[in-house]
């Protein structure tokens, strides 16, 4: 029978706020796990500080650490709209600091954007992993 690996995978909300010894000290319990491979935290880029980062970082070097960003649309007033409550320029401030993973994602947009707002979106996330 193969070993089972998984990728630790904590959604709902965000994972980057609060008291961070509690969120380091939990993630350290969490990559302990030996069939454990991967960390992936789903989170605001707006919780994203410079002590967040570190905290990340530190464990990236146990394992992967990933980061799951959710754009939801590139347009501040549909943001506002949906209560979104952080601006884009939050988003591509913090992709790709300290070489972690991250993962962003548009939902929900076409449903509340004109026909044509959504290119601009797809444009905003296709522009973070162009190579440089």
């Amino acid at each position: 029978m193969a070993s089972l690996r998984f990728i630790a995978y904590f959604q709902s909300f965000t994972n980057t706020y609060g008291d961070l010894e509690r969120l380091e000290a939990l993630y350290r319990e969490t990559l302990a796990y030996p069939e454990v491979v991967a960390l992936s935290l789903g989170t605001r880029p707006d919780c994203l500080g410079d002590a967040v980062m570190g905290m990340l970082s530190r464990l990236n070097e146990i394992k992967p650490v990933w980061i799951e960003l959710g754009l939801q649309t590139a347009h501040d007033e549909t943001a506002a709209r949906m209560n979104r409550c952080w601006p884009t320029a939050a988003l591509q401030r913090s992709h790709r600091r300290e070489n972690l993973f991250d993962d962003g994602q548009i939902r929900g947009e076409k449903q509340i954007d004109q026909r044509k707002k959504p290119l601009r979106s797809r444009g905003v996330i296709c522009s973070l992993y162009e190579r440089q």
